[in-house]
């Protein structure tokens, strides 16, 4: 009887639904091609490999990260000039969007990273 009872457990998890998110990174920046994109958890310097691989996003474009789990990220776009944007404090508790523009990357050539 307990063993069916730890199957039935093991079985329920399997198909209850995940805390893992969808964040779509949305670029509005007329100036910037996204060429990396990287995520790490806040104020943590572990980022992941480069989401995009060998793809770009250019303007209006849309790249997804699939299945982060909730929590609270950092993001570093870096563009086809090789201007780096790292983004703090991303709060990721459902899907969402997050969108790259010319005041933030502007923000970030000038003034360094920006929202750290």
């Amino acid at each position: 009887m307990l063993r069916l009872s730890t199957a039935s457990l093991a079985f329920a998890a399997l198909i209850a639904p995940a805390s893992a998110f969808d964040l779509v990174v949305v670029n509005k920046a007329e100036t910037s091609i996204i060429h990396k994109l990287y995520i790490a958890p806040a104020k943590s310097d572990k980022w992941s490999e480069d989401k995009l691989q060998s793809q770009t996003v250019a303007k209006n474009g849309k790249f997804t990260i699939r299945d982060i789990p909730a929590g609270v990220y950092d993001l570093k776009v870096i563009d086809d000039d090789d201007d780096t944007c790292v983004v703090s404090n991303i709060n990721v508790d459902q899907n969402k969007e997050w969108t790259l523009t010319d005041s933030i990357m502007l923000k970030c050539v000038a003034g360094g990273l920006f929202g750290r």
